[in-house]
């Protein structure tokens, strides 16, 4: 199952302690059995997780845990469509994908930043060719509702 979680915005780097990172890790330890992917340095006590830059680093058949959630999205900023493999590998193995999306566009004047972040919307796209669970992380009767089904399927 992919799970699309979409925030207002995301917040991407060292030790990050923004709301978008804070409910990756809570769902990532929510999960019993779960890989974070992340970019940027986080917090050393989480446990079962792997830093990548380039995605085409990520060795899929040592991917053992029945989910994957994805804590930075910047990992495909450089190769945005290299995240139908990460998709398809998880249709195809039957373990649970967590990506986060971003809902808004950055529509200022500083047209290199918003060229910078055009990518987020392109793995937006991507995930639109799949079947997904939605859930709006700026609502938080959804992120319980999450948090709900996330512990009843791990009983």
């Amino acid at each position: 199952m992919i799970y699309r979680l979409d925030f207002n915005i995301l917040h991407e780097y060292n030790n990050c302690k923004s709301s978008n990172t804070k409910i990756l890790e809570s769902i990532h330890s929510i999960l019993s059995d779960s890989l974070l992917l992340y970019r940027y340095k986080i917090s050393k006590s989480i446990d079962k997780r792997f830093g990548v830059n380039d995605p085409e680093k990520i060795d899929f058949s040592l991917i053992k845990e029945k989910s994957i959630v994805v804590c930075h999205l910047d990992i495909y900023k450089e190769k945005p469509e290299l995240i139908k493999d990460l998709i398809n590998f998880c249709l195809e193995t039957n373990k649970d994908l967590f990506i986060p999306t971003q809902q808004d566009r950055y529509y200022g004047k500083d047209g290199n930043y918003r060229k910078k972040h055009e990518y987020k919307f392109d793995i937006s796209l991507e995930l639109d060719a799949y079947d997904y669970q939605y859930f709006d992380m700026t609502d938080s009767d959804s992120f319980k509702q999450l948090k709900r089904e996330l512990v009843i399927n791990s009983l």
